[in-house]
């Protein structure tokens, strides 16, 4: 009986042993578990706190498209309540205007690729959706997570953005005519606008030089632009250009370099303007001043001939009171008053250019009869037509022809025609005034057989100051004002001046045209 109970109180120490033993690995595991669930919470507090704080609006779905988590701010674009766990996403109604998300959704799960769209809601707000797959530390796919990125005010600052390079573009645009990029070393366009200007050029071109640019202004060109790239300096440059049409016009250019934080020239950009209008202006300013130069030289040369003649002859007078057998008073005083009356007219034309320039000149209109005009002035030039040896030939119409203008300021017209005619043509020849209707208007053609016109003067006989290059015309004296006067009379009346030639040597032909009256 007593070994028995020897043993079973052995037993009962060993299991005490084994139950102290068991007890310690109980107290560690309690131990390990305490750990476990204090970092289990403090990552459920990190994850709670994470979801909280962010501004970015977060589902997380099951494979089932059910919801198994969501951010706060989930909750503005989703009638989310704390309820909804477990909803699927098509029981949800959400602000977005966007109507296929289940869609994608059901897309990403089977394709495991990640998708990512712009979307809006219907207020007007935008935000960039992403759809991932939901992937565990053992990569199983568990659901999905959709983000909801807001970027509505990047889109704002992006449209402002695009309004004001929009507006500096169109500011570009009106103060120049073209606007253009080129590479660091001028080699290569990368882009030309040319506005109607020069021709566009969408991709990059190493044959810039020659397309836009005249061959015998290439070099100078070039040494401008080496300059400006050897100082890094802003590049401005008035020079000939290759128009759209291709014709050869003028340009401005104004090119900056973009340097980077080394100072090494990344690219230029630069605006062209048109200048060509404003060339064209110039040389004729030029042309003009050159044309006044001549014309005072020439008024000079007029002026002194008469003027010596006319001191000449008071000289003699002076001296021999006219009983000059060689020169007696009856031959000095009709000289004197040719002298003088050339003069006179000289002066007549130089105020009538002066009326003409601050439009002074008024005509005194009236119902006239064109036939009894054209009579008085072939009266006026007869005498001067008998002395050159020429004959005038005058044809007008039986009926009426009536127009209204100024007597005066039409006889003048035509003496001034005529009288150019007789001056330039030789003894001998045939001058034709003729008077007749060409539809509304009444027509005055005068047709001379002289020194003729080139086919570059046809226009330019006009414009003031303007002589026939011609040494036989300038023999003949003469300001250079007669057709000038004419057209700026004849344009008062409503009407138009032409001139004709088959070339020189071959006789000219000026057409004035008035408007008829009842």
């Amino acid at each position: 009986m007593n070994e028995e109970l020897r043993s079973a109180a052995e037993e009962l120490e060993t299991s005490k042993e084994e139950l102290q033993s068991i007890n310690e690995e109980l107290t560690t595991v309690n131990q390990e578990l305490k750990v476990k669930i204090e970092e289990v919470s403090l990552s459920s507090d990190n994850l709670r706190n994470l979801m909280n704080s962010t501004n970015i609006a977060t589902l997380f779905l099951d494979r089932s498209l059910r919801v198994n988590l969501f951010t706060p701010i989930a909750r503005e674009l989703f009638n989310l309540i704390a309820s909804d766990y477990g909803r699927p996403l098509t029981d949800i109604t959400h602000r977005l205007d966007y109507h296929q998300l289940a869609d994608d959704a059901q897309l990403v799960l089977s394709s495991l690729q990640p998708l990512e769209r712009e979307v809006s809601t219907t207020e007007g707000r935008a935000f960039i959706l992403r759809i991932l797959p939901y992937r565990t530390g053992d990569d199983r796919i568990n659901g999905l997570v959709l983000t909801f990125v807001d970027i509505t005010q990047r889109k704002a600052a992006e449209a402002n953005l695009l309004k004001n390079e929009e507006q500096f573009r169109l500011f570009v645009m009106t103060s120049s005519d073209s606007l253009f990029k080129m590479s660091p070393d001028w080699t290569i366009m990368y882009s030309l606008q040319g506005l109607d200007f020069l021709a566009d050029t969408q991709q990059p071109s190493r044959s810039w030089l020659e397309q836009y640019i005249p061959p015998a202004d290439q070099a100078s060109v070039q040494t401008t632009l080496q300059a400006a790239l050897a100082q890094k300096t802003p590049l401005e440059l008035e020079h000939r250009i290759i128009l759209r049409d291709g014709t050869i016009g003028w340009t401005f250019l104004r090119a900056i370099p973009l340097l980077d934080e080394r100072g090494t020239i990344t690219e230029w950009f630069g605006a062209a303007s048109d200048i060509t209008s404003r060339k064209q202006a110039e040389e004729a300013l030029k042309a003009s001043d050159q044309r006044k130069d001549e014309f005072l030289a020439l008024l000079a040369h007029e002026l002194r001939n008469p003027m010596a003649t006319l001191s000449n002859a008071l000289t003699l007078l002076e001296t021999t009171g006219g009983t000059d057998a060689g020169l007696p008073l009856e031959a000095i005083l009709p000289m004197m008053s040719r002298e003088v009356s050339y003069l006179v007219r000289m002066v007549d034309d130089l105020l009538d250019v002066s009326r003409i320039n601050l439009n002074h000149i008024e005509l005194q209109r009236q119902r006239l009869e064109l036939a009894p005009l054209v009579d008085q002035v072939q009266q006026a030039v007869r005498p001067l037509m008998e002395g050159a040896g020429q004959q005038l030939r005058v044809e007008w119409p039986e009926s009426p022809l009536y127009v209204e203008g100024d007597a005066v300021r039409l006889i003048q017209v035509l003496r001034n025609l005529v009288g150019n005619a007789i001056k330039f043509s030789p003894a001998g020849s045939v001058i034709g005034l003729f008077l007749d209707r060409a539809g509304q208007q009444a027509r005055l053609r005068i047709v001379d057989a002289g020194i003729g016109l080139a086919e570059g003067e046809l226009v330019r006989i006009f414009s003031l100051f303007a002589q026939v290059n011609s040494s036989h015309a300038r023999s003949q004296g003469g300001l250079g004002l007669g057709l000038t006067l004419v057209q700026y009379l004849v344009t008062l009346h409503g009407g138009r001046v032409e001139a004709y030639s088959p070339g020189l040597g071959q006789g000219s032909e000026f057409i004035v045209y008035l408007p008829l009256v009842d």
